[in-house]
């Protein structure tokens, strides 16, 4: 599996998982903005031999207009493309905050990159608090609606649920964290699925083909013991702050 972290969101979030996923030996990583030095601020992706790329030339930023991003990617997706293709990698998550200029200018050009190149693509894509104002979620409907149609499933993440969730300013840090977790654990339930055998084995070809048939999709993860373990954990899965008043059925 490979982890493609697109812009300044989507890079922070995977840097801030790294260290958290239990199966990072079968996990490559890429990480690519516009920003040139906010790449080298990626520390923990360094030290786990992650590959950082420049999009465009100037690394100045995209200052957040998505076709400024837009145009970074197309002229480094083959760089993009050859990173990915280098480390083996069957399957891509792809993750990205959208509402800035280099997540949702950029991602939708990369996964379409991949998308040609046969590469099953999981994107998790965030979307705008609210207080972040209606401009930013335009920008990030407008990228979600594009990145939906270059992807196997989009899983879009919305971050105010965690606002609603959190209550207090310092639950509020607890809930940001608990999305990180998430994605975590959701790049270490894949990893397992593909390279752990198990009573029911999937291979890559069946979580391809459930990824395919998904389209739009949630993503949460429970774990439980006991006689109930099956049912409880995925009653807590789906009790994440994220989907509370989301319908999942």
């Amino acid at each position: 599996i490979g982890v493609l972290g697109v812009g300044g969101a989507g890079c922070n979030i995977v840097n801030r998982v790294v260290d958290q996923l239990r199966d990072v030996e079968q996990v490559s990583f890429v990480a690519v903005n516009t920003d040139a030095q906010a790449l080298q601020a990626l520390y923990a992706l360094q030290d786990r031999g992650g590959e950082l790329l420049q999009l465009g030339a100037d690394g100045l930023g995209a200052g957040a207009v998505s076709s400024v991003g837009a145009e970074a990617a197309l002229d480094s997706a083959g760089a993009v493309l050859d990173a990915i293709t280098d480390a083996g990698v069957d399957m891509v998550v792809l993750v990205a905050g959208l509402g800035g200029g280099t997540g949702s200018g950029a991602a939708p050009v990369l996964s379409r990159s991949l998308q040609q190149s046969g590469i099953a693509t999981l994107a998790l894509a965030t979307r705008p608090f609210a207080f972040e104002g209606a401009a930013r979620m335009n920008v990030a409907l407008e990228a979600a609606a594009a990145l939906g149609e270059s992807v196997d499933s989009l899983v879009l993440l919305p971050n105010q649920q965690l606002v609603s969730a959190a209550g207090t300013e310092a639950a509020f840090g607890d809930a940001l964290r608990s999305l990180d977790t998430l994605v975590a654990d959701g790049i270490d339930g894949l990893t397992e699925l593909l390279a752990r055998p198990s009573l029911i084995n999937l291979d890559f070809a069946d979580v391809r083909t459930v990824l395919r048939a998904g389209g739009g999709g949630v993503l949460g993860c429970g774990r439980a013991a006991g006689e109930k373990r099956a049912v409880d954990a995925a009653q807590r899965a789906l009790r994440h702050a994220l989907w509370r008043n989301v319908d999942v059925s």
